[in-house]
């Protein structure tokens, strides 16, 4: 017999004999997963405020000394706890960085490649983490900028037990009524093409001073944001430009925008007015005139988005719907089409309907009508009526929209010349209104944005900042009235 048939039958020899004695009892077989480092994990203390901060937004100086502390199962902002956060690492040229974050401060040098740790609750609240070695980082929260250094590399559980914590997340189903807080940011489109953003918040329905801020302020998970016209000329040619700048970016960055300088004018006058604004897209009513003082010539629902503008090219709604063409149909109520929707030259757009966000498309010749779709949770995050809307019309019979909180606490129910607050009961609208707010001619909700819970003070905060930056204010100590 040769070698190496004699070596292959003592092989097939052994494999069967271990085939037959099977494993140990004691053998357990273990995948172990590959190891990785939570970013920048541990105890941290926020040392100082970067640039202008404090003069634009004087509730940032009170961050000042608060620690922070990161571990894989949660993230402790001071108070604010993220019970399941979100870490996403990514590198990228300081220059894309600064162009895309026009907010942080000019003074502050960083290298040529910069490493960005974005931790996230998945819905609205976002900080950004710079990393300057391995004991030192940069910290964007809440829209100011800030340095901060590592205590220890490790976490206390024992501080979970302090005091005042609350998950900045919850929406406070389990809360009674009484210690519900929540707080709606409410955009309003007027006749003549104004814009204003209202602030209400109320804790235990009390009802906190109403804000005012001229313009539409709306959240994204970096931070607020002002929505902006900037209307750009060229010869005879103009267009009006949307822009999402940070809220507290300046006049002056705005204006040298790289987008601003390089934008090309479409021929004619083109005009866009907007139906809804959302933390990720918007939706317009595009105008094209073939001269300043013509007749429109064409007219078009477009929706954007945030992130692209302010780039002309719209989102189609199978990319919205994460649907491939030709599979949406066309609901036969208002208009009677009975076509597919992406019939050519039809349009789609976003717009209020008895307390809710609708689809509405728009055909070639300038007819609207309802499809049978809601928008996803992506495109509007929170898109419920919990009081039905018969309810609602026999309480308030000149009743044209509404809106309700997620916390089931507070609605506002809309009529031609005014918004009256009620407090929610068993799903209807109980008593008296506890504050109407007048409306200005035409005015309709082109955004409705709630917080809850922590997020509340924070908004509350921003939005004070806006309408009085001289003098700082807490919703904690601010004297709520009915």
């Amino acid at each position: 017999m040769s070698k190496k048939l004699l070596l292959f039958c003592c092989l097939l020899l052994l494999a069967l004999a271990t085939g037959c004695v099977g494993p140990s009892p004691d053998f357990t077989l273990r995948v172990t997963p590959p190891k990785s480092d939570l970013p920048l994990s541990g105890t941290w203390q926020i040392a100082g405020l970067l640039g202008e901060s404090e003069a634009v937004q004087p509730s940032a100086a009170a961050w000042v000394g608060k620690k922070l502390y990161f571990t894989a199962d949660y993230a402790l902002l001071d108070t604010y706890l993220l019970p399941r956060p979100r870490y996403q690492v990514k590198k990228m040229d300081s220059q894309t960085y600064l162009v895309h974050n026009p907010a942080f401060p000019a003074a502050v040098s960083l290298p040529v490649e910069v490493t960005i740790i974005t931790l996230t609750d998945n819905r609205l609240f976002t900080c950004e983490l710079l990393p300057a070695g391995t004991e030192e980082l940069i910290l964007q929260l809440f829209g100011s900028s800030y340095t901060a250094r590592r205590l220890s590399p490790a976490v206390n559980p024992s501080v979970l037990n302090t005091p005042g914590i609350a998950d900045i997340t919850s929406l406070e189903d389990d809360a009674p009524q009484s210690n519900k807080r929540s707080g709606i940011l409410l955009g309003l489109r007027a006749a003549d093409g104004g814009c204003r953003t209202l602030w209400l918040a109320a804790e235990g329905l009390q009802l906190a001073p109403l804000l005012e801020a001229e313009g539409i302020i709306f959240p994204r998970r970096s931070g607020f944001y002002r929505l902006e016209t900037v209307i750009v000329q060229a010869g005879n040619n103009s267009e009006e430009l949307l822009f999402a700048t940070p809220l507290f970016s300046s006049q002056k960055e705005r204006e040298e925008s790289p987008e601003i300088q390089a934008a090309a004018v479409q021929s004619g006058t083109v005009t866009r007015s907007v139906t809804y604004i959302g933390n990720d897209y918007v939706s317009v009513l595009e105008q094209r005139k073939t001269s300043p003082g013509g007749d429109v010539k064409e007219e078009y629902f477009r929706i954007f988005a945030v992130d692209a503008l302010p780039a002309a090219k719209a989102v189609t709604l199978p990319d919205l719907m994460d649907s491939p063409d030709g599979t949406l149909p066309v609901s036969a109520a208002g208009s009677g089409r009975q076509e597919n929707l992406f019939a050519e030259g039809d349009n789609v757009g976003l717009a209020r309907n008895k307390g809710y966000w609708v689809f509405q498309g728009r055909t070639a010749s300038g007819e609207t009508y309802p499809l049978g779709l809601i928008p996803p949770d992506h495109v509007v995050f929170y898109n419920k009526l919990s009081v039905p809307w018969p309810r609602i019309k026999n309480k308030v019979p000149r009743a044209t929209d509404a809106l309700a909180s997620p916390n089931d606490d507070l609605a506002l129910v809309f009529t031609p010349c005014e918004i009256l607050v009620f407090a929610v009961s068993d799903r209807s609208l109980a008593g008296s209104p506890l504050q109407k707010i007048p409306l200005q001619p035409g005015e309709e909700i082109i955004m409705a944005e709630w917080a809850l819970g922590h997020y509340v003070a924070n908004w509350t905060e921003t939005l004070q900042s806006i309408v009085n930056p001289e003098t700082p204010h807490s919703m904690a100590n601010e004297e709520v009235q009915p």
